[in-house]
This record gives C-alpha cells, sequence and structure tokens, in this order.
C-alpha cells in the first residue's frame, strides 16, 4: 500500500529511507526513482553498506511542477543490489495550492 502526502505545488517533496544491510558481506547499493512527467528528482548517489547491521540513511528529493494537478502522483523508489531489487517504496502524491510543510 502506498504511502500517501501532500504538498504544495513548486515546492520540494522529501522522502526519507533506511536501507538495511541484513548480510555478513558489504553490498553495494543504487537507488532509482521513477516520477511522474514534471517532476525533477536530485540524483542519488550509489551507497556503499559495510557489514552486517549497518544502515544507510538517505533522502531523496523531487521538486514538484508549479501547477496543482487533479490526480494523485505516483512514485517509486527502488533499490538494487548486483542486478537484484531489494526494495520498493511506493509513493502517491497530491500537489494542493497549499498545504503542511514536510
Amino acid at each position: 500500500v502506498p504511502q500517501e502526502v501532500s504538498i504544495t505545488a513548486g515546492d520540494t517533496l522529501n522522502i526519507p529511507l533506511i536501507v538495511d544491510n541484513p548480510l555478513d558481506t558489504p553490498i553495494d547499493v543504487k537507488i532509482s526513482v521513477r516520477a511522474p512527467d514534471g517532476w525533477k528528482v536530485t540524483p542519488v548517489a550509489p551507497a556503499h553498506i559495510d557489514a552486517q547491521n549497518h544502515r544507510y540513511y538517505l533522502r531523496v528529493q523531487a521538486a514538484a511542477p508549479a501547477e496543482v494537478r487533479p490526480d494523485w502522483q505516483e512514485f517509486t523508489v527502488s533499490a538494487e543490489s548486483g542486478d537484484k531489487t531489494i526494495g520498493t517504496v511506493p509513493l502517491r502524491v497530491q500537489l494542493t495550492h497549499w498545504s503542511f510543510p514536510q
């Protein structure tokens, strides 16, 4: 079930994430973001997570279009290690004229 959030048109969406490494070996993680047309996503650098029980904290940022849109804006943030997807976070965003700050 996707999380839902409202932001003001023209503001920046912040998506805080945690990537856990449950393995006894280091992993390299690549983050990808599928965003609706008109959004400008700041690229996320690949991460190297050293050992078991270590976490990598990151924040995905996306600048929203300046105009309000009537439909939910669908995002998917995915983490990949090697050739496998290790996690996916769906998010629905409503663009409004006004909203509480994130």
